[in-house]
């Protein structure tokens, strides 16, 4: 039984990161107007990929470049079929996952607004290497912690919001950061009562107020959507 949507529910980005997750084997069919699109996967590993621009099937676009034009896919079809047998197929695509995910933030980036949250970009084996960053680009990432937004970032290093998205922008291209998960924003620190205050106030104060007053541990973060977990729930009874 196929597994199928569309990519406005799952980006295709979020789909390569589930089949290699969970070392899914078969075809995933996309389709868009007239161009088609086709990625084999072996044991949550690419193998091979092609895409059809148009409905003669005159122009073909075959391993890394299809998967990278796909990548720039916003909606589409979709539908997996799981299928073992791909496994046998000829090995055309080299790249692994993390460098075709890293490639795709460097010439799609997300839109970014003084709402966003970045964090530095984890290390991947194309990426290893000495990388230079200039003065303004060591400070904004230093900015970045706690979960600040780009628009606290402004505050914090006093620079305008035109110069700290340019900034971010050029940074996200190069693949140096990324978008951070969705995480609940850092608690502000309940005020400590004064030394002379707090033990009288603690010897007469109600178990319940008590209660009430410790602080609270932050949530969990929502790494994913319900949507996302039910897609994950589907692909594994593949």
């Amino acid at each position: 039984m196929a597994l199928e949507g569309t990519l406005t529910d799952m980006p295709l980005a979020d789909m390569l990161e589930v089949f290699h997750t969970h070392h899914r084997s078969g075809r995933l069919l996309l389709s868009r107007q007239e161009e088609r699109g086709l990625i084999f996967f072996g044991e949550g590993r690419m193998i091979d990929a092609l895409l059809v621009t148009d409905i003669e099937g005159n122009n073909v676009i075959h391993a890394e470049d299809a998967i990278l034009r796909l990548l720039e896919w916003r909606e589409a079809d979709f539908s997996f079929e799981h299928d073992p047998s791909v496994n046998e197929r000829p090995r055309r695509v080299t790249h692994d996952i993390d460098w075709f995910l890293a490639a795709a933030r460097k010439t799609n980036p997300p839109p970014l607004n003084l709402s966003t949250r970045l964090q530095p970009a984890k290390p991947t084996a194309s990426s290893a290497g000495p990388f230079n960053l200039s003065a303004e680009e060591w400070r904004l990432v230093g900015a970045l912690w706690p979960q600040r937004t780009l628009g606290m970032v402004c505050v914090e290093l006093d620079l305008s919001p035109q110069k700290v998205l340019s900034l971010a922008d050029a940074m996200l291209r190069r693949g140096l950061l990324t978008v951070a998960e969705d995480v609940e924003a850092p608690r502000a620190p309940a005020p400590r009562p004064a030394a002379d205050q707090a033990r009288p106030m603690m010897a007469v104060a109600p178990l319940k107020h008590i209660a009430r007053t410790q602080p609270q541990m932050p949530q969990e973060p929502m790494v994913q959507s319900h949507l996302l977990k039910a897609i994950i729930r589907r692909v594994r009874t593949l």
